[in-house]
């Protein structure tokens, strides 16, 4: 288990004083890493007494328009938010809301989201992909770590424990 921070760009003085998060931000995709880090977001959630929000994505294509999402794939995504509820729920975790939205691209998503709800930090699982033998960031990974405005926290195992 690794977890790595980052953010864009120097935090000022006064930012330093104020790095305890109120509000937290987990994509959730039901997958083993994705419940590890909800675990541990629950647990950073209820030791800094910050609300947390569970994003669930449904990927739609770019053929259908984002009202026009099928109604199967939003009960899809609803029923991986009501896992991440229960989890929450088996946690502890007092403050949390679970969102459900259609996307085309989850990594615009979850930036747009970060900013709207105005997240201090986001908590998610790294996933990675090979291209020309080298292991490299996924799309998604490497567009909230350019977009978003608020510190990244991405987990993930060794490969050797997966």
């Amino acid at each position: 288990m690794a977890f790595r921070l980052f953010r864009r760009g120097k935090p000022e003085r006064s930012e330093q004083s104020e790095a305890t998060p109120a509000h937290l931000l987990v994509p959730f995709s039901n997958t083993p890493e994705d419940r590890e880090v909800l675990q541990f977001a629950c647990e950073f959630a209820n030791a800094f007494q910050a609300k947390l929000t569970i994003l669930c994505l449904v990927e739609v294509p770019r053929s259908i328009s984002l009202q026009a999402c099928p109604a199967a794939k939003l009960e899809e995504g609803e029923q991986i938010a009501q896992i991440a509820r229960e989890i929450a729920q088996q946690m502890g975790c007092r403050r949390v809301e679970a969102l459900v939205k259609p996307a085309y691209h989850c990594g615009y998503t979850i930036a747009e989201t970060v900013q709207s709800l105005e997240a201090d930090m986001v908590l998610m699982a790294v996933r990675y992909r090979r291209r020309l033998g080298l292991q490299t960031l996924d799309d998604t990974i490497e567009t909230v770590l350019r977009r978003v405005p608020c510190y990244v926290w991405l987990y993930g195992l060794p490969e050797q424990e997966k």
